[in-house]
């Protein structure tokens, strides 16, 4: 497995998976998880709605780009509250 750190928008890099982080509080995507969804028309955001997707500490979900960006999955990471993140 490996791992890379890059300066490009996420939204543009191929690779296997791209990885967004989400707070519980604050109305969810921020930052590279918002240019994501906004590439992919939306449904990042859509997918989160309708698996009802909790941003606790630890949860994950897998999605799957259908090609809407370069990406072919982005896996979604729940943080907690933004308070209790160091």
């Amino acid at each position: 497995m490996e791992f890379a750190v890059a300066t490009d928008a996420p939204e543009s890099v191929a690779c296997d998976a791209l990885a967004a982080a989400t707070f519980a509080d604050g109305g969810g995507l921020e930052g590279a998880g918002t240019g994501i969804d906004g590439a992919m028309g939306g449904a990042l955001r859509a997918i989160l709605t309708e698996d009802r997707f909790e941003a606790k500490p630890g949860r994950t979900l897998l999605v799957h780009t259908q090609g809407r960006i370069p990406a072919k999955r982005v896996i979604v990471v729940g943080l907690g509250p933004k308070g209790s993140c160091t």
